[in-house]
């Protein structure tokens, strides 16, 4: 009994069936790699933005130090650094 209700696909139904689940699988594909490509750019945006907002301050506190104090603070934000990269 289960034969008679039984049907198989033509040619044409399996090449569409086929072309459509590739065409998806690019859709899916290409929107995949669009999101990446935008969230990459966005963090490098902020990345630069962080490292301009360092070297501002960094050059503001240079820019009001004496020479005594130019060398404390030099001193000071060499090892922020140190410390800041070895936190990573």
């Amino acid at each position: 009994m289960e034969s008679e209700y039984k049907e198989h696909l033509s040619r044409e139904d399996k090449n569409s069936l086929l072309c459509g689940g590739f065409l998806i699988g690019s859709i899916i594909l290409s929107i995949c790699l669009l999101a990446t490509g935008l969230s990459y750019i966005f963090i490098v945006h902020e990345n630069g933005n962080d490292m301009r907002e360092t070297y501002d301050m960094i050059f503001t506190y240079l820019a009001t130090a004496t020479d005594d104090e130019y060398e404390k603070i030099s001193e000071s934000v060499r090892r922020d650094l140190v410390y800041s990269e070895y936190r990573q």
